[in-house]
C-alpha cells in the first residue's frame, strides 16, 4: 500500500544527575547561557536561538533497525536544568566529534511529548564554543524522581476542577481584554433525584432554579441553560456530551477562544467535569470549567503548569499479565504483539508495556499517522498470508483489497477486547486532541486511505520548496505524521462504545463533539463514491458542514489510478505547493474525478444505508424533517466549481438555478468562490440574494463589484465574521460603502480582506477611519489598492488609536516616504500590530531609519515585510541596527533592495547578537560572494535564509 516505516522512539533517558561544582574557568562561558531556556523549550516556547551546553552526546547503536544509519542523543544544559534531545540527519557531521560540554546555539528544533516525557528534535544548531574544560552550574532533570513521585501522589487525589495557571500577560494586553475576575466557589454538586412518573415535564423544577441562578449576573449560566432549554427537553438530568458541546461552541463563538487553545486545555489541564447537569451548582461546576478554559487562553500560556489530576495516571489498561504480547494471534515471521514499538519521533524502540493509558473523553482521542502506520502496517502484511475472509462473501482478502470492516475485525477488536479500550487508547499515552475529524466509509480500502492522509500532509504541511529537495520533502512529511492528529472512528471507539455513545443522541456523539477541538474535516471519499451512499458518512459530512465554528476547514481528498499522482485533495484554502495562486489550485485540483463530484450532486440521503439497523434508525431521527435541508447543504459543498461556471456570462440559466436555490435552502458556513472570468452583474446579484443567514464567512475573487451591496447589509447586521472582495474592481464608493458597515454597532467582522482593487482616496479615507474606530477587526488588507501618501498618514492616525488590529497589509497602495514614516511612527504608540506588510512602496533609507527607530521601542511587532522598497546600503545598516537592539521581531524581509555589501556585511555582524529572528529574506539585494557567505556563516545551518 506504499506504506513506509516509521522512525521508532528513543529510550527514555535514567541518569541521575550528578552534583558538581561549576569550574570557575567556565565563568565566562556560563554567562552565555541562555538560562531557563530548557524548561521554556519544554514548555513549547517559539523563541529560537538559545544558548545550551552539551553535557552528553551519544550515538545509538541498540534496537535500532536495520538499514536506518546512526542517529545521535544530546543532553542539554542551561546551568539550572537538563533535558534530552535528538539531532537531524544534516547535524551529524557536527555532533559525531563534538567534543562533551561543548557550547552551541539551538536555532530550530520542534518539542514533542512522548510517553510523559519531553524530547527536543534538533533540526539547526551552531558551535559556539568548542572547548569548555567542564559542566557549567549545576543542573537537575525536569523530570526528577520527587516531581514524579508528587505528580503520581496528586493524581490519586480525588477528581476536582483545577485553575489554569495564570501567565502574565503580554505588553498591550490590558487594552484588549478585561481582567476576569475569579470565578466563585461552587459547592459540591448535590446528587441527581431519582425521576418520579408524572405527566408534567421534568424539565420544569430545573428550569426554574436554573433562570433565577441566570439572573445573578452570570451570562454564561444563563445563556448555557436557555440553550438547553430550548432543546425542549422533558428531562430532568442533562447528559454530559449535550452540555460540553455548548460549552466549547459558547467559549470558541462568545469568547473567541481557539480551538488551539481548547486542544491545548483539554490535554494538559483539565478534563471536562463529568457532573450532570441538574440544579444551578452543577451549572456552576461547568461555569468555573469555562472560565478556566478562557482563563487559559487569555493568559497567553503555551501550555497549562501540570496535567489535569483527575485524570487517570498513565498504564491504568487493564492488561493481560505478559503486557500487549499476545493480544493478537501470534504469526510466523512476525512478532506477535502489534505494538513491538511506538510510533513517535526519537531514537530506539520502547517497550510496549509502557504505552497505552484511559482517556475518558473521546474526542481526544486523536491519533498521527505515524501511530497509524503501525496499524495499518501490521493490517496489510497479515493480509499477505492469507489468513482473513470476507465475512460476506467467504473469499480471502488479499492486501489490496483489505478495508476497515476487515481491520476491525481482525486486528482492532481483537486488540482491544481484553483492555475494553479504543485503539487509540492502546497506543497513546496521553490524550491527543485532534487536529482533523476524518471521515470515511469503512469500505475504504487501507491502500487507498494511507495514500489519502499522506496527500493530505503533503499540500498542507509540506513546503512549495521542499517539492524539489528529496530530503527536505522525507523530513518534513515525516515531522507531520508524527505530530498531526487525527481523528479516526475505528481508532477511537471502542467496541462497547460504539453503541453506548449513541444513547445521548446522535447529535451529542464523539463525532459531533470532536468538530468543536478540531481545525477542520478531511472526508476520504472511496473511488466508487459509495462514502455518497452511507448514512454515516452523509451526516458526519453535513454536521462539519453546518455546526462547525468560525474558521472550520473542510477538505474532501480521494485515490487515484496514476502512480505519479496517488491522490487529490480539495483544500478549504490553499495547499503548501500552491504559493496561494488560484490558478495552482485550480491546475492541482482540477484531477479531482468530476464523476465523484457529479455523484455528490445526486446522492439523496434520505436513501442511504447503514450496516447497523439501530443506527440507520437513530441517523433518520436526528435528521427527521431535515432531510431537504441536508441535501441542499451537501450539493452546494459539493459544486461550488460548477456555481463559478454557471454564473459566467456563458453559463445556463437552467443549471444555475437548481443551484442557487440549493444555496439558499441550505446551511453552509462558508463560502468560497474564485471566479476565473468577472459573473454578470444580474446573476451575481441573485448570488447575493441566495445567500442563507448561516454564512459568515464569504470570499469572492474577480467577482461583480454589485456584491458589494449584499456584503454589506451581512456585515451590518453582524452576520459576515470574514469578509475577501480581492480583483473585483472595487471603487471609491463601494469602499465607503464597506466602511460604513463596517463601523455599524452590530458589526462582528475581524477579516477584511480588498486586495487588489481600485478603492482610491476616498475609499481608503473611508476605510482608515473605519480600522480607527473598529473594535472588532483582527486582519485588513489593502494591499494593490493605490491610496497615496495622505491615505497612509490617515492610516497612522489608524492605528495610534486602534489596539485591536493584529495585522496589517498595505503592500505596494503608493504610501510613498512620507506616508512610510507616518505608518512607523505610529508603532511607538501601537502595542498590539504583530505583522506589517509595506512591500513596494518606496520609502527610501528616510523611511527605513523611521521604521527602526519605532522598532527600538516596539513590543509587537514580529513579522516586517520591505521588499521592493528603494532602500540602499545606509537603509541595510540601519536595519542592522534594529536586529542588534529588537529582540521582538521574528521575520524580516529585506528582498530586492540595493543594500549592497556594505549593508549586508553590517546585517550579518548584527546577526550575531540576534537571536530572534528566525527568517531573513535578502534575495537580489546585490551583494556580493564573500558577504552571502558571511550571511551563511552566521545563520548557520538553520534554515530561513534566503539570498
Amino acid at each position: 500500500g506504499g506504506a513506509r516505516i516509521p522512525r521508532p522512539l528513543c529510550p527514555r533517558l535514567h541518569r541521575p544527575s550528578p552534583s558538581l561544582s561549576p569550574d570557575p574557568a567556565a565563568s565566562i562561558a556560563m554567562a552565555e547561557l541562555s538560562v531557563g531556556c530548557v524548561q521554556a523549550m519544554r514548555n513549547g516556547t517559539t523563541d529560537r536561538s538559545q544558548i545550551v551546553q552539551l553535557i552528553d552526546v551519544r550515538k545509538l547503536t541498540s534496537g535500532a533497525q536495520a538499514g536506518a544509519g546512526e542517529r545521535y542523543r544530546i543532553v542539554m544544559s542551561d546551568s539550572q536544568h537538563y533535558l534530552q534531545g535528538m539531532v537531524s540527519t544534516q547535524l551529524h557531521d557536527i555532533v559525531r566529534d563534538l567534543p562533551i560540554n561543548a557550547i552551541v546555539r539551538l536555532d530550530s528544533w520542534n518539542t514533542n511529548y512522548v510517553g510523559g516525557r519531553t524530547i527536543i528534535i534538533v533540526a539547526a544548531m551552531t558551535v559556539v564554543q568548542p572547548n569548555v574544560p567542564s559542566r557549567i552550574g549545576d543542573p537537575q532533570a525536569l523530570d526528577a524522581p520527587q516531581q514524579a513521585q508528587a505528580q503520581q501522589g496528586q493524581a490519586q487525589q480525588p477528581p476536582q476542577m483545577m485553575q489554569a495557571q495564570q501567565q502574565p500577560p503580554p505588553v498591550g494586553y490590558a487594552q484588549q481584554q478585561q481582567q476576569q475576575p475569579p470565578p466563585p466557589q461552587v459547592p459540591t454538586p448535590r446528587t441527581p433525584v431519582e425521576r418520579k412518573n408524572s405527566s408534567a415535564p421534568r424539565w420544569e423544577p430545573f428550569s426554574l432554579q436554573v433562570r433565577e441562578y441566570g439572573e445573578s449576573d452570570n451570562s454564561f449560566a444563563a445563556s448555557l441553560c436557555n440553550a438547553l432549554m430550548g432543546a425542549n427537553m422533558a428531562l430532568e438530568v442533562v447528559s454530559y456530551a449535550e452540555v460540553l458541546i455548548k460549552v466549547l461552541r459558547w467559549a470558541q463563538e462568545k469568547d473567541d477562544v481557539p480551538t488551539s487553545a481548547v486542544r491545548t486545555y483539554l490535554r494538559y489541564a483539565a478534563l471536562p467535569p463529568k457532573t450532570p447537569v441538574v440544579d444551578e451548582q452543577s451549572v456552576g461546576v461547568w461555569r468555573r470549567w469555562h472560565d478556566n478554559l478562557v482563563a487559559f487562553h487569555r493568559s497567553g500560556a503555551d501550555r497549562p503548569s501540570r496535567k489535569n489530576a483527575s485524570s487517570p495516571s498513565l498504564l491504568d489498561i487493564p492488561r493481560p499479565a505478559a503486557g500487549f504480547e499476545g493480544i493478537l494471534p501470534a504469526r510466523s515471521g512476525m512478532p506477535s504483539g502489534l505494538l513491538g514499538c511506538a510510533a513517535a519521533p526519537g531514537g530506539d524502540s520502547v517497550d510496549a508495556s509502557s504505552l497505552g493509558c484511559r482517556i475518558p473523553e473521546a474526542c481526544t482521542r486523536g491519533i498521527t499517522m505515524a501511530q497509524m502506520r503501525h496499524i495499518l502496517d501490521y493490517a496489510l502484511d497479515a493480509c499477505e498470508e492469507g489468513s482473513w475472509q470476507d465475512a460476506r462473501s467467504g473469499k480471502s482478502v488479499d492486501r489490496r483489497h483489505a478495508n476497515f470492516y476487515h481491520v476491525l475485525e481482525n486486528v482492532v477488536n481483537p486488540a482491544t477486547a481484553g483492555a475494553k479500550c479504543s485503539m487509540a487508547e492502546l497506543v497513546s499515552t496521553e490524550p491527543q486532541p485532534p487536529q482533523w475529524c476524518v471521515s470515511h466509509w469503512y469500505g475504504t480500502r487501507i491502500s487507498d486511505f494511507i495514500v489519502c492522509i499522506e496527500q493530505f500532509l503533503v499540500d498542507k504541511y509540506v513546503s512549495a520548496s521542499a517539492s524539489q529537495e528529496p530530503e527536505e520533502f522525507n523530513e518534513q512529511l515525516d515531522a507531520a505524521e508524527q505530530s498531526v492528529t487525527f481523528w479516526v472512528c475505528a481508532f477511537a471507539l471502542s467496541q462497547d462504545e460504539t453503541v453506548s455513545e449513541l444513547r445521548d443522541g446522535v447529535e451529542n456523539s464523539p463525532f459531533v463533539r470532536t468538530l468543536l477541538v478540531a481545525d477542520g474535516a478531511l472526508s476520504i471519499i472511496d473511488r466508487d463514491g459509495i462514502y455518497y451512499e452511507r448514512a454515516w458518512c452523509s451526516y458526519e459530512q453535513y454536521k462539519a458542514i453546518e455546526s462547525s465554528v468560525t474558521g472550520f476547514e473542510q477538505n474532501v481528498v480521494t485515490a487515484l489510478e496514476s502512480k505519479r499522482r496517488p491522490a487529490v485533495c480539495l483544500l478549504d484554502g490553499f495547499a503548501m505547493q500552491d504559493v496561494e495562486s488560484n490558478m495552482l489550485k485550480g491546475r492541482r485540483e482540477g484531477f479531482f474525478p468530476e464523476d465523484l463530484l457529479q455523484l455528490s450532486r445526486e446522492a439523496l440521503p434520505s436513501r442511504a444505508q447503514a450496516s447497523s439497523p439501530s443506527d440507520l434508525e437513530s441517523l433518520r431521527q436526528a435528521v427527521q424533517g431535515r432531510q431537504r435541508l441536508m441535501q441542499a447543504t451537501l450539493v452546494v459543498h459539493s459544486s461550488q466549481r460548477e456555481l463559478v461556471r454557471q454564473t459566467q456570462e456563458d453559463g445556463q440559466e437552467s443549471r444555475l438555478e437548481p443551484l442557487l436555490r440549493a444555496l439558499q435552502a441550505s446551511r453552509v458556513r462558508r463560502l468560497v468562490l474564485n471566479f476565473f472570468g468577472q459573473p454578470t452583474e444580474p446573476r451575481a446579484r441573485k448570488l447575493m440574494n441566495a445567500l442563507p443567514r448561516t454564512v459568515v464567512d464569504l470570499r469572492f475573487e474577480r467577482s461583480h463589484p454589485i456584491v458589494v451591496q449584499g456584503a454589506c447589509r451581512l456585515v451590518s447586521r453582524g452576520q459576515l465574521i470574514n469578509l475577501e472582495l480581492s480583483y473585483c474592481s472595487l471603487g471609491p464608493a463601494e469602499g465607503m460603502a464597506i466602511a460604513q458597515a463596517v463601523t455599524a454597532s452590530d458589526c462582528q467582522l475581524r477579516t477584511l480582506n480588498l486586495r487588489d482593487n481600485e478603492l482610491g482616496v476616498e475609499g481608503g479615507r473611508a476605510l482608515a477611519e473605519a480600522i480607527r474606530l473598529s473594535s472588532t477587526l483582527l486582519d485588513v488588507n489593502l494591499g494593490g489598492n493605490s491610496l497615496g501618501v495622505e491615505i497612509g498618514k490617515a492610516l497612522a492616525r489608524a492605528l495610534r488609536h486602534n489596539q485591536v488590529l493584529l495585522r496589517l497589509n498595505l503592500r505596494i497602495t503608493g504610501i510613498a516616504v512620507e506616508g512610510g514614516k507616518a505608518v512607523a511612527d505610529s508603532l511607538r504608540f501601537n502595542s498590539t500590530l504583530q505583522y506589517l506588510n509595506l512591500m513596494g512602496n518606496y520609502i527610501a533609507d528616510e523611511g527605513g531609519r523611521a521604521v527602526v527607530e519605532a522598532l527600538q521601542s516596539n513590543v509587537a511587532l514580529h513579522t516586517l515585510v520591505l521588499e521592493h522598497n528603494g532602500l540602499s546600503a545606509e537603509g541595510g545598516k540601519a536595519m542592522a541596527y534594529a536586529l542588534r537592539t529588537n529582540h521582538v521581531l521574528q521575520n524580516l524581509d529585506l528582498g530586492y533592495n540595493e543594500i549592497g555589501s556594505e549593508g549586508g556585511k553590517a546585517i550579518a555582524e548584527a546577526l550575531q547578537a540576534n537571536h530572534t529572528v528566525k527568517t531573513l529574506n535578502l534575495t537580489d539585494c546585490h551583494m556580493d560572494a564573500p558577504t552571502e557567505k558571511a550571511l551563511r556563516k552566521v545563520w548557520g545551518n538553520m534554515g530561513g535564509l534566503s539570498l
